[in-house]
């Protein structure tokens, strides 16, 4: 048996003895693992795979001339694309390794940081290849010579070493194979190879004219600043760019812009913005929503934050703001483009994302777009740029900056309104009529053609309205107890002239029936209360008499019923909607009230459901016809 000194000696030699512990491996995976469960599910599109081929040469400013061309089999298949630019000295840092190599999926980079550069993640290139092919191969002069690089991603997806399974082969190549592929004495040639079959279905003349219109939006702002510097052609066709819709002479009259500034100091964040829309400026500064102020209480604020040690951060260069804002009303370009209240959001010239907006009900902002420019790479992540170069905000848990900005532009595009009742509508024509805009003379008589379409039913719909509301009244008149002269004033106040108005009358006297035999069960339950109510009730306490008529008359009704049928068929619609309605003492403004909205009531039914909805839901509607609502058929069957 040990003593106890023995085990404390014991003890103390185990903890002199040197540790044993193994640090267990980590490894970053397999290749085979990040091309399935990362790049082939990450939901990019196939176009925006092949602008990751073209973000470096279009924004390098040495580079003169970009191709794009495609190979298709005979039955139209998309076998290859190649894309080829005129940079000297090729791939930078071709002949690197690990993480500087930028063949590494990792791939890292002074540039990544600069704004100046499109490049931001460096993942761009390998993830647009891996996305749409099972081979990239590419073909460069750099400073080091001719290299070739084959990017088999499927012999990589079948490599047993881990570490292994991500590098490319890269090799030494000679002037004859980079001649054999690429177009001219310096740069580079992407050739993106064995399409995968989701993309393969692809005609020339498709591809041709789906990438000439994709980099023509996409990189519209470069190509601009570039101008004639720059030459780019898809499968020899060449691309020639137009002007932004905001710099179009029938546009920039409408222009309204807002710079927006962002100060901070330590984790506090301050924003501001100047609007100028129509020679004037308004301020506004943000605390959870944008607060206007007047100006020296603006320029006061601005001081204060300078003088608390707040400085500006991620602005434009040699400017104070970080975010341009320019939204547009498009109604008098003439070319009947509806741009659907768009967000375009673009840095530096390249188009990144759009984020559509819910439409108003009335397609009042359907001539509404807003451009949304910025230099920062941080605030275009802020927005919701992910790593495909794609805008995806999330509106769930929004940025401050997205959040922000969504407000300021509902702020700037406040002034736009297509609906032509509205005196926001009437404030834009007078800009088009002050700037000569060819296309309002036009605008103006279509306007004037439907206001008189409008008033010409309105007046129609009066004259129907009386002759109903009459016979209302005729028939309360029965219904209080001298029946036979009631019934000869009924028949003569019903409107004769037209299949409308005598089913619109015949409407009303069922509306009334109806509502005067509910209204006997209510009086029932309603005697002991006030005299007043009384006295209302007992005009309706000739339920018997209305039933006894009712039953007397149903010839008439029946007939009237098919009246009615009649003026259902005269449009492809007709308008019905449930009532219990009595004739009260607010039944004229009602109707009043009725008439003034049923434009607003029409345009509703036609942005929120199609004719063959609008159809079915009237087919299982009640009955019952508002009188007032036959407007409704005529107007509806001149709209469509």
């Amino acid at each position: 048996m040990s003593s106890p000194n023995s085990q404390i000696v014991t003890a103390r030699a185990l903890e002199a003895q040197p540790s044993v512990y193994t640090r267990p491996r980590i490894g970053t995976g397999h290749f085979k693992d990040y091309v399935k469960k990362t790049v082939r599910v990450n939901g990019s599109r196939f176009m925006e795979n092949i602008f990751e081929t073209l973000d470096y040469p279009l924004n390098n400013p040495d580079v003169k001339n970009v191709s794009i061309t495609s190979i298709h089999s005979d039955d139209s298949k998309l076998f290859e694309i190649t894309v080829s630019d005129d940079k000297r000295n090729g791939f930078d840092d071709i002949d690197e390794e690990l993480s500087r190599n930028p063949f590494n999926i990792n791939h890292n980079r002074k540039g990544h940081a600069d704004n100046n550069e499109t490049s931001q993640f460096g993942g761009g290139l390998k993830n647009g290849a891996i996305s749409i092919a099972n081979r990239m191969e590419v073909f460069t002069k750099s400073k080091g010579g001719y290299r070739k690089v084959d990017y088999d991603i499927t012999a990589m997806i079948t490599e047993r070493d881990n570490a292994k399974s991500f590098d490319p082969l890269i090799k030494e190549s000679n002037i004859e194979e980079y001649n054999e592929f690429h177009p001219w004495g310096e740069g580079s040639t992407i050739r993106i190879f064995d399409i995968l079959p989701v993309y393969s279905n692809k005609s020339k003349e498709e591809f041709t004219r789906d990438i000439k219109k994709g980099i023509s939006e996409i990189y519209k702002g470069l190509l601009l600043n570039r101008g004639n510097d720059i030459k780019v052609t898809v499968n020899e066709e060449l691309i020639q760019v137009t002007p932004y819709i905001y710099d179009l002479p029938s546009v920039i009259p409408f222009n309204s812009y807002i710079e927006m500034s962002m100060m901070e100091k330590a984790d506090k964040t301050f924003l501001y913005a100047i609007k100028k829309y129509n020679r004037k400026e308004e301020y506004f500064i943000y605390e959870h929503r944008w607060e206007k102020i007047k100006k020296r209480a603006f320029e006061n604020k601005i001081k204060d934050m300078i003088e608390l040690g707040y400085e500006y951060k991620k602005t434009f260069t040699d400017k104070k703001y970080c975010i341009k804002i320019i939204s547009s009303y498009t109604e008098f370009l003439g070319k009947g483009e509806l741009t659907k209240n768009m967000k375009y959001i673009l840095r530096n010239g390249r188009l990144y994302g759009k984020i559509p907006e819910e439409l108003s009900r009335n397609g009042s902002d359907n001539y509404t777009c807003t451009y949304v420019h910025t230099e920062s790479k941080d605030l275009v992540v802020d927005i919701g740029l992910t790593h495909y170069k794609t805008i995806r905000p999330d509106k769930e848990n929004p940025t401050l900056i997205y959040e922000a900005l969504m407000q300021i532009i509902d702020i700037n595009t406040k002034p736009f309104n297509s609906d032509c009742s509205t005196l926001a509508n009437e404030k834009l024509v007078k800009i088009a009529e002050e700037n000569e805009l060819p296309n309002v003379t036009e605008y103006r008589s279509k306007v004037e053609n439907s206001k008189r379409k409008k008033y010409k039913k309105k007046t129609n719909t009066k004259n129907i309205t009386n002759t109903v509301i009459d016979a209302e009244e005729e028939v309360e008149t029965r219904l209080n107890g001298n029946s036979e002269t009631a019934e000869a004033a009924a028949d003569a106040a019903a409107p004769v002239t037209t299949p409308a108005t005598t089913a619109a009358a015949a409407a009303a006297e069922k509306a009334v029936a109806k509502a005067v035999e509910a209204a006997a069960k209510a009086e029932e339950e309603a005697k002991t209360k006030s005299n007043d109510e009384e006295d209302a009730n007992s005009e309706e306490d000739a339920n018997g008499t209305a039933k006894a008529d009712g039953e007397e008359d149903a010839n008439d009704t029946a007939k009237a019923d098919d009246e009615e049928e009649v003026l259902n068929s005269r449009s492809d619609i007709s308008v019905k909607v449930k009532t219990t309605r009595r004739a009260v003492k607010g039944y004229d403004r009602l109707i009043e009230k009725t008439e003034k909205e049923m434009w607003t009531f029409i345009a509703e039914l036609r942005c929120k459901y199609t004719d063959a909805e609008i159809q079915e839901k009237i087919a299982n509607a009640s009955d019952s016809v508002i009188p007032e609502l036959a407007k409704a058929i005529e107007v509806f069957e001149n709209f469509s």
